[in-house]
């Protein structure tokens, strides 16, 4: 570096059938800013730039981090990923706890401090998933997932699960499609849920 009290970097690097935990247990970039990547079994691939100043012992300064890139997941799952686990357990919709990603690419960005998933689709059994939101350095997390589901899926439920998340009486035997805002705050470990009926079609 020119300011040697100053250092700085700025790379590209291009990743081709890296493993995600493998990616989590060599690279503190991925512990800091996707620490997700430890529960997902599989291999990506991925084109990154990112750029930061360092500090005296030549790691980056988090903050000052700025970084895009775009991943592309051909076959995984989803394993023991608690935030998953809870909205699962919300909307009653037990494939969520384990789900696989197939053919996903998902682009992203770093910037103060956070970590950005630019909306992205995925389908989980016969439900499409709409994905975004964030997560800190300091493990906080704003997600909201857009779930569009049959209206089959509901058919069992108690009426009180139902009038609970619908907030009023609703006649689900006719209904084709439930849409549904699913906002996933606090942090990995401490994640709270919270649903929005957004739509419900017969």
């Amino acid at each position: 570096s020119r300011t040697p009290q100053n250092p700085q970097i700025d790379f590209d690097l291009k990743v081709n059938q890296l493993g995600f935990a493998q990616a989590f247990e060599k690279f503190v970039t991925v512990q800091k800013f996707a620490p997700m990547a430890q529960f997902i079994e599989g291999d990506f691939n991925a084109n990154v730039n990112l750029a930061s100043t360092l500090d005296n012992k030549l790691m980056p300064q988090w903050n000052s981090l700025i970084g895009m890139g775009k991943i592309n997941v051909k076959k995984g799952t989803i394993k023991g990923f608690e935030p998953l686990n809870k909205v699962a357990e919300a909307i009653k919709f037990d494939a969520l706890r384990n789900p696989a990603l197939n053919n996903i690419n998902p682009s992203f960005k770093i910037e103060n401090g956070r970590f950005f998933l630019e909306p992205f689709d995925m389908q989980v059994e016969d439900a499409k998933i709409n994905v975004q939101g964030s997560n800190g350095i300091d493990h906080s997390i704003d997600y909201t997932l857009g779930i569009d589901l049959p209206g089959s899926k509901f058919k069992n439920q108690s009426a009180s699960f139902v009038n609970q998340l619908f907030g009023n009486q609703t006649d689900l035997n006719q209904v084709e499609s439930v849409k549904l805002d699913v906002g996933v705050g606090g942090t990995f470990s401490n994640p709270k849920i919270s649903t929005n009926v957004k739509d419900v079609v017969k």
